[in-house]
């Protein structure tokens, strides 16, 4: 053991071979360090990040009023949700009722900003999907906007009878 421990404190090293251990050392300390730090780079950039949202895609014919709004627009139209559910960043409301049910799922544009409709889905009550836009209209509690309606005709007055 102790020839071996000496071979390791360099008795029958040469000063050559012991500069070269050194060198060679300080590069190994050198390169376990640039390994950590591109390591830790490694790790810094496989962090999560939020992607931007996706655009909004065109409303289907039923939901123009309540897909990019936010909730208080499908409460005005489908009355009060059945279930509310957040789950942050984003929250689902659901409207259940005889004809369907509706769920609406709300994210926010942006960080922080108030949530608007991205995506709605329903299905009927026996659970087989129908389409979202044809279930809010079903289950609207609030009429369509009207039409603008003409303005009233002009009738000529009666002349008094004398």
């Amino acid at each position: 053991m102790s020839a071996q421990r000496g071979r390791l404190r360099g008795s029958r090293v040469t000063p050559a071979a012991r500069a070269a251990r050194v060198d060679g050392m300080d590069m190994f300390l050198t390169s376990r360090r640039g390994a950590a730090l591109a390591a830790l780079a490694f790790v810094a950039a496989c962090a999560p990040t939020t992607p931007p949202p996706a655009p909004l895609p065109p409303p289907s014919p039923g939901l123009e009023r309540i897909t990019g709004q936010p909730a208080a627009a499908a409460t005005t139209m489908l009355g009060a949700p059945t279930l509310d559910r957040s789950e942050p960043p984003g929250r689902m409301l659901q409207f259940a009722r005889t004809q369907c049910v509706l769920d609406v799922y709300y994210y926010p544009p942006t960080p922080g900003a108030v949530p608007v409709a991205r995506y709605a889905e329903a299905r009927k009550p026996d659970g087989k999907p129908t389409d979202a836009g044809a279930c809010a209209q079903a289950i609207a509690v609030v009429a369509p906007p009207a039409p603008v309606a003409p303005a009233p005709a002009v009738t000529p007055k009666a002349k008094p009878r004398s």
